[in-house]
């Protein structure tokens, strides 16, 4: 048995990801091992204000899919420019993990920020999308070979239905 250790700063565990070059074909054979169905979505400069990447506010867009795994997200990114993070991590080290999420306890926004910051690790690709979900990356890669995230949306959040679509179809609902 492991033995519980204290995580007070990340919080929960809500996502993993990895970086493909094709998010189609990746769903697609991750659905031949029963995770699915996968809800698709991009982030683009369209849909997405206040991006930005090593600092600078830089465009990007990125294909996105989400399945949901237990009380985990899976997440698929298909950079489709190379002003990315994602971008990066297909050159240097291929298709692959490439980060993941956690909730840092619900604290509020500035207070994420500043607790990575703190800890020496800054922003390296953020963004706002459709104006109410906030996402931030943070250069902890050369430390622990891998990207933290974390995000947040408002508690009553549903993603509209026009920014989305399902593959192969929307999740059964259970009474």
């Amino acid at each position: 048995m492991l033995t519980r250790l204290n995580t007070s700063f990340l919080g929960e565990v809500e996502e993993i990801c990895l970086v493909t070059r094709d998010r189609e074909r990746t769903a697609r054979e991750l659905r031949r091992l029963g995770i699915g169905p996968w809800l698709f979505m991009e982030i683009n400069p369209e849909n997405t204000s206040e991006q930005t990447y090593r600092g600078r506010e830089i465009p990007f867009t990125i294909r996105l899919a989400f399945a949901q795994v237990g009380s985990t997200v899976f997440e698929l990114m298909q950079p489709m420019d190379d002003n990315s993070i994602f971008a990066e991590h297909l050159r240097s080290k291929g298709e692959g993990l490439h980060h993941v999420s956690f909730s840092l306890g619900k604290r509020p926004w500035p207070e994420r920020i500043a607790a990575f910051e703190a800890r020496g690790f800054p922003v390296v690709q953020s963004g706002l999308w459709m104006g109410a979900v906030r996402f931030a990356f943070f250069d902890t890669e050369a430390a622990t070979a891998m990207s933290f995230e974390t995000y947040q949306h408002p508690d009553d959040w549903v993603d509209p239905a026009e920014a989305v679509t399902w593959w192969p179809s929307p999740p059964s609902r259970t009474p």
